[in-house]
């Protein structure tokens, strides 16, 4: 279900989008749909503004369709046409292009996982050991931690390292294991972080040239890299509730003559130079980014 809430209770379900996104791209899914829906109009009161930033960041997390019912709006006519036509621009400008995946988060198997939730534990009467309680704690935190650390990500499963197709060559892919959890069997990843809080693993990825981007100051950009034929994609969503306006460094991995930011609040192309512009995000906005082959923009 789609939450229409402040970024901060985004992220505390942002695992389970991340998750279906990464299991449609680990197992060659196109889609990950996400259901839009008022059932907690009461606590979150749905506005065109809080709508809108719901979807990009949920876009920037994994998802790739919306489902929506007019009833469930409650919003006016004009604003429900405005937050459909966004998401029909949104999708459109990112159609075509996949995630980059050098970055895998490991996550335990199943029953692992089963034994580490307190609802397990208290039927079973078995109170969660502390190791249980550290892997617990960096799952749960992982996703908004690298996502404000703007780097793209996966979770990944031994089952999936086994039917999986990773891309990208050995050495560009990094494997993150939680605290506490024995390394999986599998010789497919150059860099290993094991033994790590959250903080050393920003720190040790960041090291890596993981980020999608470098900004000048910290800010509340939300990033998604996305990569197609002979373009790269850049999803920025200012999850703030003052203005961006400064200047952004993009890690592409080919060369380009051209730079298109594009606002798909306005269906408009706010900058099309051979170089990359200043770029203003409004509080709650996003903007796309598109690297081209050519300056024909």
């Amino acid at each position: 279900d789609m939450l229409f809430a402040s970024p901060e209770k985004i992220f505390a379900f942002s695992p389970a989008i991340k998750f279906a996104a990464s299991a449609a791209q680990l197992y060659g899914k196109t889609d990950v749909m996400i259901e839009a829906s008022n059932i907690c109009r009461d606590i979150f009161p749905i506005t065109r503004s809080s709508y809108m930033l719901a979807a990009a960041l949920e876009t920037a997390l994994g998802a790739t369709r919306f489902l929506s019912y007019y009833t469930d709006f409650c919003m006016p006519e004009d604003d429900i046409r405005q937050c459909c036509d966004f998401m029909e621009h949104l999708l459109s400008a990112l159609d075509g292009t996949e995630p980059l995946r050098n970055v895998y988060v490991y996550v335990p198997n199943r029953r692992y996982m089963a034994e580490s939730y307190p609802a397990y534990a208290v039927s079973e009467k078995k109170p969660m050991s502390d190791a249980l309680r550290r892997t617990d704690a960096f799952l749960s935190g992982i996703t908004e931690a690298l996502c404000r650390a703007k780097i793209d990500f996966h979770f990944i499963s031994n089952a999936a390292l086994a039917a999986a197709h990773l891309p990208q060559t050995k050495e560009e892919r990094i494997l993150v294991i939680p605290p506490s959890v024995d390394a999986p069997t599998t010789d497919a990843f150059g860099h290993i972080l094991q033994d790590m809080d959250l903080d050393g693993v920003i720190a040790a990825l960041t090291d890596l040239h993981c980020p999608s981007v470098e900004t000048d100051a910290d800010t509340d950009l939300i990033v998604l890299h996305k990569t197609g034929c002979d373009t790269e994609v850049f999803l920025l969503v200012n999850t703030a509730d003052v203005p961006f306006d400064g200047s952004i460094r993009f890690r592409t991995a080919t060369a380009w003559n051209g730079v298109q930011v594009y606002d798909p609040h306005t269906d408009t192309v706010t900058a099309s130079t051979p170089t990359v512009p200043e770029i203003t995000i409004p509080a709650g906005e996003c903007r796309i980014v598109r690297f081209e082959p050519t300056s024909s923009l």
